[in-house]
């Protein structure tokens, strides 16, 4: 029977560790998986779509809520921003679902339609701005 001399050779060296070296290297551990938990936290972030059209024009409005944060990808600002150039409303649908944003409720008031939107974001992709300016 092999056994991997890797293996033997890790047992040997944990059982000449002291119990101060063992304990902190557990800690290390413990605390990096803290860490790596952390960075994956996600944050739900909500948009509204308001598309209004009369007899001469159409408007295409975003909303996308508290003025306290932000995304920081540019790339998804411009994504959303490109929004305001669809012709109509299956194509607002369509392109958000294709970047990403979950539809969550519409409604209908004579010309407006609104589309509530949401997405989990890492929460490191998101700004927190300070309003108090």
């Amino acid at each position: 029977m092999n056994q991997d001399p890797g293996l033997f050779f890790s047992i040997i060296c944990l059982k000449k560790l002291s119990m101060k070296t063992k304990s902190a290297c557990i800690f290390l551990v413990f605390l990096s998986l803290g860490l790596f938990s952390r960075a994956q936290e996600k944050i739900e972030k909500f948009c509204k779509i308001s598309y209004n059209t009369d007899l001469f024009a159409r408007r295409v409005t975003l909303n996308m809520g508290s003025r306290g944060t932000d995304i920081k990808d540019s790339t998804e600002r411009k994504n959303l921003e490109f929004v305001k150039n669809l012709k109509n409303e299956v194509d607002i649908l369509d392109y958000m679902q294709k970047i990403g944003w979950d539809l969550i409720s519409s409604s209908y008031y004579r010309e407006e339609k609104e589309f509530d939107f949401r997405k989990k974001f890492d929460a490191d992709a998101i700004i927190h701005v300070n309003n108090n300016q």
